[in-house]
């Protein structure tokens, strides 16, 4: 039972991990749209 418990927990961190990275990158996607960038 406690692996079971690990994993799960494993599985929910690692989705947590994956949720930001996806804001992330939709947060510097949206910036580099609505702000010029200063080196091209």
């Amino acid at each position: 039972m406690p692996n079971m418990t690990a994993s799960r927990l494993f599985e929910i961190a690692n989705a947590l991990v994956r949720i930001d990275h996806v804001a992330g990158f939709i947060e510097y996607a949206n910036h580099s749209v609505t702000c010029q960038p200063e080196k091209l």
